[in-house]
């Protein structure tokens, strides 16, 4: 949950920033950002690890959940190593897979989730998830929402006046 936040942050905040600076900044904080979530993340896998080991659980699901959003959070910084020129014909793809990586970690809410049900949590903690989790989906669709309508402001040029710059 943690990584998913940070990542959301980072990701929304950096969208508005125009100046070169302050995306070098951005880019720094982003990267910042998401080492810090794979640190969390990685100390989240040590105490699933020794919860596993003490408690002996057989929830496959939970456990195949988390063990996906680690490999997702690797594949998500490992973006960093092989991001390409702006200019590049393949900016589109990493663009890309860049994003999708980091919004298929919406699986660590649905993990949370799982594991508080075969834990049984009390409700005061699945009403405290139920709001964190609330005040982070609206954060992202207020953001994202901001973001396109940004970008419909933005003039497009035609074809014709593409190819001639």
């Amino acid at each position: 949950m943690s990584y998913l936040i940070q990542f959301k942050s980072s990701q929304s905040s950096s969208s508005f920033v125009t100046d070169k600076k302050s995306k070098d900044q951005r880019l720094d904080f982003s990267m910042i950002n998401n080492m810090l979530g794979v640190i969390l993340g990685l100390t989240g896998v040590a105490v699933g690890i020794q919860l596993n080991n003490k408690l002996q659980p057989h929830i496959p699901g939970h456990q195949g959940i988390g063990i996906l959003i680690f490999v997702l959070s690797i594949l998500q910084v490992l973006a960093f190593f092989v991001r390409t020129d702006k200019d590049s014909k393949y900016r589109k793809y990493w663009n890309l897979y860049h994003s999708w990586m980091g919004i298929a970690l919406f699986f660590g809410a649905v993990n949370i989730v799982s594991g508080m049900h075969y834990e049984g949590a009390g409700q005061g903690w699945k009403i405290g998830y139920g709001f964190v989790l609330g005040s982070t989906m609206l954060a992202c669709i207020i953001l994202e929402t901001l973001l396109r309508l940004k970008k419909l402001d933005e003039p497009t040029l035609c074809l014709s006046e593409r190819l001639d710059t």
